[in-house]
């Protein structure tokens, strides 16, 4: 499907990327799409507000609000506020294989590059290494 090789030259675009940026907004488009397959039904799952700290480490990559784009996401109007939303007929399946492509290059890019400090791999790095042994 077109749809896919456009999400996977947008994650080869990524290339070169500051993994301080990359990571987080990686593990953050991963967080999205998962809260939505999770609960499809949910409509709160559905909405991201673009001005939200989540949304802008996605944002900080041009390449990943293509891709959000490209799964089905739509820029919308909620309010005063510029959401994106994905749509209750947008394609689970076509979501489910931007998380798949997403996951692929991250764990890719994670032994170039330690865990971002807020993902939950880092921070149970960070307690395995601060227990000593007896």
């Amino acid at each position: 499907e077109e749809r896919l090789l456009q999400m996977r030259g947008l994650m080869q675009s990524m290339e070169g990327a500051p993994a301080e940026l990359a990571v987080p907004a990686l593990e953050m488009v991963i967080r999205i799409a998962s809260g939505i397959l999770d609960q499809p039904g949910n409509p709160k799952v559905r909405r991201i507000n673009r001005a939200g700290a989540a949304f802008q480490r996605v944002a900080a990559l041009e390449s990943l609000e293509h891709l959000l784009a490209v799964a089905g996401f739509q820029t919308a109007r909620d309010g005063g506020d510029s959401v994106a939303v994905f749509p209750a007929d947008a394609s689970l399946h076509m979501l489910a294989e931007m998380r798949c492509i997403v996951s692929d290059y991250l764990e890719r890019l994670r032994p170039l590059h330690p865990a971002s400090p807020t993902s939950p791999s880092a921070a149970a790095a960070a307690a395995a290494g601060n227990r000593t042994v007896a």
